[in-house]
């Protein structure tokens, strides 16, 4: 089985390369390309320092794992499974240039990244028509949609309201703790659904828990609250004092989260359910209706060479989010499709 990973000298990219390396229990061999335009000679060296550091810890290195690193675009042909974790980050001019309009400079970034999708499912389409795409790559939902333009009937699946999950969970421990309730992350079944930022929810049909708790709800309110500004926390609280202005966002649950995708895409009798950006199945178009893209952050079952949507039922508040969430993501795409737009004929002069 072929995966490519494009974008991979980045730091999500590196980082779920230590982790496929250092694995030792795939059954069934894979190659994984490690694509970057500039820096595969950055890849080749990290692999090389991975792997004299598993020697001194005395542990095997890519157990049943080819990897290749490269910047031959044509090195993703014919891939099963396609990860896209490339991104461009705005200058400080850019910021500039962006900030009497959007402050928070996400327009930018955003527009800068639009292009890069775009030009890359255009290889994707050209090289690997048959292949399954995973976009990680900032904002995922609305990139997502802009993926599925273009690649048209290639699954298309966009990676955010799964760790959103992760956190939650980790958010609602660490807020039952104040009312002296031990919980563990096995104690509780949950999803966070809808749309990687302010339009997530959690699905309260599938939220179990393991222990009583009398002011449930306010937890759960609670931790949402917290798990919507979480990103931009550890985000914040990275950025080096010497260089403020470059990347800091999270690279290490990205990762978490890539690894245990790709183990249960490519490995016999693994399997995993958790939420992506899809389309809606048929009856969940019927239940919400026509909304732009047709897509959000729902629950998908992933097994060896399938992703498969597990269709849902919703209350009618979480309907209602799900609708208003679609609204934005369609009004962004539109509102960046235009900026890129005009800035391609403004450079064309």
């Amino acid at each position: 089985m072929k995966i490519s990973i494009i974008g991979a000298s980045g730091k999500v990219g590196l980082e779920t390369t230590r982790l496929l390396a250092e694995q030792n229990d795939f059954i069934e061999h894979i190659n994984v390309i490690l694509y970057s335009p500039n820096n595969a000679k950055k890849i080749t060296g990290f692999l090389q320092d991975l792997e004299e550091s598993l020697l001194i810890r005395n542990k095997s290195f890519a157990n049943n794992i080819n990897f290749l690193s490269t910047s031959d675009i044509h090195c993703i042909q014919n891939s099963d499974l396609i990860i896209i974790s490339a991104g461009l980050f705005a200058t400080q001019d850019e910021k500039k240039q962006f900030a009497a309009r959007d402050i928070s400079g996400r327009d930018i970034q955003s527009i800068k990244n639009l292009s890069l999708i775009s030009n890359i499912c255009k290889n994707i389409k050209k090289l690997s028509p048959l292949s399954t795409v995973i976009i990680i790559t900032n904002q995922s939902d609305v990139l997502s949609a802009k993926a599925r333009k273009i690649l048209n009937k290639q699954p298309v699946y966009g990676l955010g309201c799964y760790i959103d999950t992760i956190r939650f969970k980790n958010i609602f421990i660490k807020e039952a703790e104040q009312e002296d309730i031990s919980l563990q992350i096995h104690d509780i079944q949950a999803y966070i659904l809808g749309y990687h930022n302010k339009y997530l929810f959690l699905d309260q049909n599938t939220f179990k828990i393991n222990y009583s708790i009398k002011n449930i709800e306010q937890l759960i309110a609670k931790s949402i609250d917290k798990t919507i500004l979480r990103g931009k926390e550890i985000s914040d609280l990275q950025k080096d004092t010497h260089t403020p202005h470059l990347n800091s966002g999270s690279s290490k649950l990205p990762a978490a989260a890539l690894f245990n995708i790709i183990k249960a895409y490519t490995q016999p009798n693994e399997n995993i359910q958790i939420p992506l950006n899809r389309l809606l199945t048929l009856n969940e178009k019927e239940l919400i209706g026509d909304i732009p893209n047709s897509s959000a952050q729902l629950i998908c079952n992933i097994k060896q060479r399938d992703i498969i949507p597990v269709s849902m039922h919703f209350s009618l508040n979480n309907i209602n989010k799900i609708r208003t969430g679609a609204n934005f993501i369609g009004q962004e795409l539109q509102k960046l499709e235009k900026q890129a737009f005009f800035n391609t004929k403004e450079r064309s002069k």
